[in-house]
């Protein structure tokens, strides 16, 4: 019998990249047996090659940043869920708001990740949509509770 592997968009800030927590979630996920579609995997050498840019970030160029858009779209559409992050200290950030939301409208499982109480996060906590306040709370599937 064949069993479809669940995949998951990791919505997470440019700012986590490459973090410790980044690469916790990952391997949780992973260790779930759930594929991880990571949206920064490829950026790099993608604007090194096409753009000759090493960092998005100042002033990107209207084609790269319209590319990099198409194409985090088309992976939240392609994902079974999404797995929103919000670092601790930070707020939503745009691009992660934008793909939560498309994420909603096109009925995935939402999982999010943040201490925070946005009013974004309440608009799509239905369902089976979950939010857990820390890292080790999501691992242990401890939800977090508004009142």
């Amino acid at each position: 019998m064949f069993i479809k592997k669940i995949k998951c968009y990791f919505a997470h800030p440019y700012e986590s990249r490459d973090s410790p927590e980044e690469a916790e979630i990952i391997e949780e996920l992973e260790f779930r047996r759930i594929e991880v579609i990571n949206p920064f995997d490829g950026e790099d050498e993608m604007m090194l090659k096409k753009y000759g840019r090493t960092k998005y970030y100042p002033d990107p160029p209207y084609k790269l940043a319209r590319e990099i858009w198409i194409k985090d779209e088309r992976q939240v559409a392609e994902a079974d869920m999404i797995l929103v992050y919000v670092p601790e200290g930070t707020r939503l950030s745009g691009g992660c708001g934008i793909e939560m939301r498309k994420a909603y409208d096109w009925g995935k499982l939402i999982q999010i990740i943040s201490a925070t109480k946005h009013p974004a996060f309440a608009y799509v906590l239905t369902g089976a949509n979950r939010q857990f306040e820390t890292i080790k709370d999501w691992k242990v599937f401890k939800e977090m509770r508004w009142d």
